[in-house]
């Protein structure tokens, strides 16, 4: 008797971690970087509170920048 059950296993999608902190994210790791909220280019994926910390910095650093 086979007992090959390996093509009726799907396969398991894990979970990005955040890029900054090691959190676990809601994110799947197979879903593509431009359908993905908190994800920054050359960063990676990034929990929400890590996201709207680096995000609150950036807006600061720009807001001197151009003021």
């Amino acid at each position: 008797m086979d007992n090959d059950f390996s093509e009726n296993i799907e396969p398991i999608d894990k979970n990005e971690p955040c890029a900054l902190c090691g959190a676990a994210t809601d994110v799947p790791q197979s879903r593509p970087v431009d359908e993905r909220d908190c994800y920054i280019y050359g960063a990676g994926q990034l929990c929400r509170e890590c996201y709207d910390k680096v995000s609150n910095i950036t807006e600061r650093v720009n807001h001197r920048s151009y003021s």
